[in-house]
């Protein structure tokens, strides 16, 4: 088999920053082909690890002397008033004049995100304020010895400031400061399933819940039970899971939901959380308001939920997966009107159903993490709040200017990927094109269910069929061959269409590579194992080996 002009995936990933690695062969030799991405926001994934966490690129380290243990600290830091540094640490500590205290490095870039941490190995008394460039940020350093992370902007070029916050007494000292940039924004996202890696390809969503992690907010509201923060790890890594614990033994029923600041529209929403049973067997889950809602009961112990109820003319389903010991929930509910966007969540004693069952006298309780509602009929990554709704952008990825990797002639566009749903509300496609939609070939999940298409248009059409398969939302490999009369789609080890009429193109038209038609409609959103583009039109035997 001749080898792929192009190629992504497969287990060999690599990112930077607007750039997804692919990749090509001349002999013996590799040579990088760049895939431009776009995302104008930052975006999760579950790592090789099976943590959920933001993908980001860090710089190397800016602060010389960050443990303070070099021979002669001041040759790199600045310390003035009442900061000093001795001993292997930065001492703040208050003799009651006001005096301004502070230790510094010049060091940033105006325009930039960083990363900025330290240790507070000692601690008394008081505030710390981050000063970057011609901006103070105030740090809450109040809960003592720890290690603290910011991303704060440099709005200026110039100075990095460890500062003492101005109308607080301070005693405490800091260790090990680190100022890195990080890139964020415009990042690959390779997700993973166990050993198993794809990209991540998604459409732009919004999470509407304010506060996704800290439970004790007063956005949720809490009846007869209690919030503790930072009770166990959860699905991040971190130790920022909540416990959710009923406290009064009465013949009504605890529960925990949002405070009702949320006012849904007509239409579709998802909502998911992850949860962790403590030491009861049931969960029970309403979303919607009394009008319009839809009620389950889920068993922790069978993993499975009780027949959904329904309010109103309110529509859904309920599902989950698994991430560890934890359970990713997903309800999707579609109402027909107005309504709040009330979730309830409460521990039961027995599966009585509808979920209304009195409680007894063992405080049951579960634990809580990354709760997200957002627009559409399935559930996407995770997107964490702190206080404000937050929007990850669609992804997209695309190569132009490729016409010596592509024969427009003849070829094969190979994909292994799968949808993240199973119904379409658009055609989402993988295609070879001159960046129009006047000569493509498009490879593409159809708006029917689990319906693949394959188009081959040069201002004409000249092929467009379609096949249903039995789930797209499950991993497929896709071979499409073209060749002058002779065009056939491969799936899994078999040809499923065989087209025996048509052209292709002239030499040197089709130069781009797209998960998208070629004039940037019909984005795939998806997720995607593997690609290789062939120059060649492949045998039988070998475009069943390939897709097998």
């Amino acid at each position: 088999m001749a080898n792929p002009s192009l190629q992504i995936g497969n287990s060999n990933w690599a990112i930077k920053e607007d750039n997804l690695l692919g990749y090509s062969t001349a002999g013996t030799r590799f040579v990088p082909q760049p895939i431009t991405m776009t995302r104008a926001s930052a975006g999760t994934r579950v790592n090789s690890s099976g943590l959920v966490e933001t993908v980001e690129l860090l710089g190397s380290e800016l602060v010389d002397c960050g443990d303070f243990s070099c021979a002669v600290p001041l040759d790199y830091w600045t310390e003035s008033g009442l900061a000093s540094i001795g001993g292997g640490v930065a001492s703040f500590v208050d003799d009651g004049t006001g005096v301004n205290s502070y230790i510094q490095q010049d060091i940033l870039t105006a325009g930039k995100i960083y990363k900025v941490s330290f240790d507070v190995t000692r601690y008394v008394e008081g505030r710390l304020q981050v000063v970057m460039g011609s901006t103070a940020y105030s740090t809450d350093i109040t809960s003592g010895v720890d290690t603290y992370t910011f991303y704060l902007e440099a709005i200026s070029t110039g100075i990095f400031r460890l500062k003492r916050q101005g109308g607080y007494d301070f005693d405490f000292d800091i260790d090990n400061v680190s100022v890195k940039e990080s890139t964020k924004n415009n990042l690959a996202r390779v997700d993973y399933d166990g050993t198993a890696s794809s990209l991540l390809v998604e459409p732009q969503r919004t999470n509407n819940i304010q506060y996704s992690e800290d439970f004790t907010q007063s956005y949720w509201r809490k009846d007869k039970v209690t919030v503790t923060a930072n009770s166990i790890i959860s699905p991040s890594g971190q130790l920022n899971a909540s416990l959710i614990q009923e406290t009064v033994y009465t013949s009504s029923l605890p529960s925990f939901d949002l405070s009702g600041v949320i006012t849904l529209s007509a239409g579709t929403y998802t909502y998911t959380f992850y949860v962790k049973n403590n030491n009861g067997r049931y969960l029970g889950i309403s979303f919607g308001s009394s009008g319009e809602r839809v009620r389950t009961n889920f068993d922790f112990t069978t993993n499975t939920f009780k027949t959904l109820i329904f309010s109103g003319t309110t529509t859904g389903t309920a599902s989950f997966t698994t991430l560890g010991d934890f359970y990713r929930i997903t309800i999707t509910a579609t109402f027909p009107s107005s309504t709040s966007a009330d979730t309830v969540l409460m521990p039961l004693a027995t599966d009585t159903y509808p979920f209304y069952a009195f409680q007894d006298s063992d405080n049951r309780s579960f634990y809580l993490w990354g709760a997200q509602l957002e627009i559409g009929s399935y559930p996407t990554s995770y997107i964490p709040t702190d206080g404000s709704t937050v929007t990850r952008v669609q992804d997209q990825y695309s190569k132009t200017g490729i016409s010596n990797l592509i024969n427009s002639e003849e070829g094969v566009l190979f994909v292994e990927m799968a949808a993240l749903e199973n119904v379409n509300d658009d055609e989402r496609t993988v295609s070879l094109s001159d960046g129009t939609n006047v000569n493509t070939i498009r490879l593409q999940f159809n708006t029917l269910n689990n319906n693949v298409r394959v188009f081959v248009g040069n201002g004409v059409t000249q092929v467009n069929s379609n096949i249903t398969i039995s789930d797209i939302t499950v991993f497929n490999k896709f071979a499409f061959k073209y060749k002058q009369n002779d065009f056939a789609l491969w799936i899994n080890g078999s040809e499923v269409i065989t087209d025996t009429s048509g052209n292709t193109f002239a030499a040197g038209t089709l130069n781009k590579l797209g998960f998208v038609r070629g004039d940037n409609t019909e984005y795939l959103f998806g997720k995607v194992k593997q690609l290789q583009v062939f120059k060649t039109a492949l045998t039988d035997s070998e475009l069943a080996t390939l897709t097998t």
